[in-house]
């Protein structure tokens, strides 16, 4: 999706506050994207597996670090996957008010 389009498709969303599920209604009703089909799921894993190996190369213990990610997403899956890897902590942050919305 070209970003400018998205850009401007979230600058609308936000106008429906804070503790709207338009976004998630929109993103299981009209996009399809969750829940995630095998197939992104599968690709999603072979991402962050990728993610994974990066960190390696500058990182030689999880244990001793802190994954940080902006935007988890609704099923948290990159947090689960790097939780299997080895880092044990994790700071998630999000915009998006997810209660109530799974």
């Amino acid at each position: 999706m070209d970003w400018k389009l998205k850009s401007e498709a979230f600058q609308m969303l936000n106008h429906a506050g804070p503790d709207s599920n338009v976004y998630y209604f929109l993103q299981r009703q009209v996009t399809g994207s969750l829940p995630r089909s095998q197939d992104n799921l599968i690709r999603h894993i072979e991402t962050v597996h990728r993610h994974y190996k990066t960190i390696l190369k500058y990182l030689s213990n999880p244990d001793d670090a802190v994954y940080y990610e902006f935007g988890g997403g609704w099923d948290l899956c990159s947090n689960l996957l790097m939780y299997s890897y080895g880092f044990n902590r994790q700071i998630v942050l999000t915009l998006t008010d997810m209660r109530g919305a799974i």
